[in-house]
């Protein structure tokens, strides 16, 4: 039963362990769709959003070239600036046609204003190359083939926020012959900067120069952030650090990293030690880099959130689970106890039998244990009431003797059936006086009359005692003690008797004589007859006596 037992609750450990397996399983397969679901998502976001960026600014740098080629074929280049009155009137048409462009402005290789539309005053705008927050990317235009993008600042002639974009105007052999400038309105950008295109409304869409990292654009800045916004570069060893996570990743160099075109993601740290979820794709024509990034814990909320589920759902099936093993455990365990209670229980009397005796005498016997006494009692003439009236009266005799047993036993005793009519009592009591004193109290109630079915039999009882550890170190040793005792009491019946050294040798001399009798008898080789006269008193001889020698 106890294999059993612990067969069973190692099932349900291995079915805890299975459950928290499969919980981990779960749970990483969960994480792994929730990261991939975001990063698709983040994925497809950036490339939408680059995708039009890079359409808008083709769009106004398609608009600048239309514009740049009418003024040369006006004849910009030939004859100075033969119409130079009619170039703000074109600018404040083009203003009309195009609601996204703030202001125009026309600007020759030096950085000086030539022309300008109407909506500003020429005379207040400076020199761009000497002015330090455009020289950079004014110098950068002028080597271009492509339209560029400028620092975004605040344009306060249109108290708007604006991205200045240029494209140089050049003769048939390459050379600057000017500049063309717009000012791109974030606000006025409705098909592009104002349009909802976040999937959710946790994520950052950034776009920054890739030349000198300045933003241009971020979806997420309050109104009173964009100044301190549009100044500030992004560090260089964080933008150092993703490209070269997004190498690694994908086993590209940052030149493979800027042609391919594709979006990449990854997981980095900000300045702050705040990780987010990173997406950034490139746009080599205008060097820009367009990004999305997402505060990582957006990821981990939901992730944690299923998880806790998972585990709330484990949780009550192990709760169940256990609640039936342990039905299951308590009724084995019940079934246990049944059948250990039978295997040291006598049926007959429900008196603890020789094996309870066996199990439990080291409650009895250990180290330093107090001193007891063991009273073996045997029923005298016992077997003449089997013999006469049958077992089942002498089963009953038995069940009757056994009730006397335990309610003459104190609390501390114990009663024991050995076999047939043989009973045990240990007892706290060590006194030779006191014990002797015990037991013939007992004989006097053991030896009491039995009343079966109005059939009277009066039997006697021998008790044999023996001491621990005056007279044995050991339960088998005092057992063997006592029955010489109760073989001793048994020579005058009802009586009580002591075990004494000298006991010991007279019943073994006795076992030993009777075992070679029966040896002789059986060989017939040690034993022959002899016949001796008988002769009376006047020695005449009247008969013979047969003795066997």
């Amino acid at each position: 039963m106890g294999i059993i037992k612990r067969n069973l609750w190692f099932l349900f450990y291995v079915l805890c362990l299975s459950g928290l397996v499969f919980l981990i399983l779960v749970s990483y397969l969960s994480w792994k769709e929730t990261v991939s679901a975001h990063t698709e998502n983040q994925k497809q976001q950036t490339e939408l959003i680059k995708d039009a960026l890079h359409s808008v600014l083709v769009t106004q740098e398609m608009m600048l070239d239309v514009l740049g080629t009418k003024l040369l074929r006006e004849g910009f280049g030939r004859s100075g600036m033969a119409t130079e009155v009619s170039i703000p009137l074109i600018f404040d048409q083009m203003l009309k046609v195009n609601p996204s462009i703030e202001a125009l402005g026309l600007l020759t290789p030096k950085g000086d204003y030539l022309a300008i539309s109407g909506n500003a005053d020429m005379s207040t705008l400076p020199n761009l190359i000497k002015q330090e927050v455009s020289r950079d990317s004014f110098l950068h235009a002028l080597k271009s083939p492509h339209m560029v993008l400028g620092r975004t600042y605040y344009f306060k002639p249109v108290d708007a926020w604006v991205i200045p974009i240029r494209k140089t105007l050049r003769d048939a052999d390459g050379k600057p012959l000017a500049v063309m400038a717009a000012a791109l309105s974030i606000q006025k950008s409705a098909d592009f900067f104002n349009n909802k295109l976040h999937y959710n409304n946790d994520d950052t869409i950034k776009i920054f120069r890739a030349f000198d990292y300045y933003v241009q654009y971020a979806s997420s800045a309050r109104l009173e952030e964009l100044d301190q916004l549009y100044r500030q570069q992004i560090p260089k060893g964080l933008i150092e650090n993703v490209l070269r996570k997004f190498s690694e990743n994908n086993r590209l160099s940052l030149k493979d990293l800027h042609d391919s075109g594709k979006i990449y993601t990854t997981i980095t740290a900000m300045e702050t030690g705040k990780e987010i979820l990173l997406c950034a794709g490139y746009d080599n024509r205008y060097e820009l880099w367009t990004t999305s990034q997402m505060d990582y814990r957006v990821v981990l909320v939901p992730f944690w959130k299923r998880v806790l589920q998972y585990a709330l759902i484990l949780t009550v099936y192990l709760c169940v689970l256990f609640w039936l093993f342990r039905l299951i455990s308590r009724a084995e365990k019940q079934r246990e106890n049944e059948l250990l209670h039978q295997a040291t229980h006598d049926c007959l009397t429900r008196l603890p039998n020789r094996e309870y005796l066996q199990r439990n005498i080291h409650q009895w016997i250990y180290d330093k244990a107090p001193p007891f006494a063991l009273l073996f009692i045997d029923m005298d003439h016992f077997k003449t009431v089997n013999d006469s009236f049958g077992h089942e009266f002498g089963d009953l005799v038995l069940q009757e003797m056994a009730a006397r047993l335990c309610e003459f036993r104190r609390e501390d005793e114990l009663v024991v059936r050995q076999g047939g009519d043989e009973f045990i009592l240990l007892t706290k009591e060590n006194d030779v006086t006191d014990l002797l004193g015990l037991a013939n109290r007992l004989i006097e109630t053991l030896s009491q009359s039995y009343c079966i079915e109005d059939v009277v039999f009066n039997l006697g009882t021998s008790i044999g005692i023996s001491r621990y550890p005056a007279h044995a170190k050991s339960f088998n040793e005092m057992l063997s003690h006592a029955d010489i005792a109760l073989y001793e009491a048994k020579k005058q019946r009802n009586q009580a008797c002591m075990f004494l050294s000298g006991m010991q040798e007279s019943y073994l001399h006795s076992v030993s004589v009777e075992q070679q009798l029966r040896s002789s008898i059986e060989t017939l080789e040690e034993f022959f007859l002899v016949y001796q006269p008988q002769i009376d008193a006047n020695g005449n001889f009247y008969g013979l006596e047969a003795l066997v020698r």
